[in-house]
């Protein structure tokens, strides 16, 4: 919840909550806009995704059973 809202998946009216507090509060907005492109810097970039693609690549190679 702290880079973005969290609301009960298939609750439309949760949903219309979490909308309605981000357009009502431009603060909240922004920090979670901020927040949220810092979590992406941090965790998503190429020297992070590479190392996790290998790694989901050989298990599906080897839960295929083909040699790698």
């Amino acid at each position: 919840g702290d880079a973005g809202l969290l609301f009960e998946p298939g609750n439309p009216v949760a949903l219309a909550r979490a909308l309605r507090t981000l357009a009502e509060d431009p603060r909240k907005r922004e920090e979670l806009a901020r927040k949220g492109k810092e979590r992406v810097a941090a965790h998503f970039t190429w020297d992070t995704a590479i190392p996790r693609l290998v790694s989901i690549y050989r298990e599906a190679i080897e839960l295929s059973g083909r040699p790698s």
